[in-house]
């Protein structure tokens, strides 16, 4: 007979897929999301950038709120389908080293 173990309840995930660039402009709406992901259950975090063209300190921001913030829940945040611009962004500030960072070849 094989034991099952169960997790002691679901893992909700919250989702997000950005596009365009991640800077200054879009701080309003980066911000919304930080408000939404507080205000929701979730404990997981997964972005989608394969639409994002270019990601600024401004993006590191947010990543930076986000993973805070799910952390603090014990959960994780995962970044998937980066471009090289982005996955060098992260990689240069050490942000990989705390972030899941799935590219496109890994899926």
């Amino acid at each position: 007979m094989t034991d099952v173990v169960l997790p002691p309840e679901p893992t909700i995930i919250f989702s997000v897929t950005l596009y365009g660039d991640v800077d200054l402009c879009r701080v309003p709406e980066l911000h919304g999301l930080v408000e939404e992901f507080r205000l929701g259950q979730a404990t997981d975090i997964v972005i989608d950038v394969r639409e994002v063209g270019f990601m600024d300190s401004t993006g590191l921001g947010f990543l930076a709120r986000l993973y805070r913030d799910a952390h603090d829940r014990g959960g994780t945040l995962t970044i998937v389908h980066p471009n090289r611009q982005v996955q060098r962004l992260i990689a240069m500030t050490g942000m990989n080293r705390i972030l899941t960072v799935l590219d496109a070849t890994a899926s």
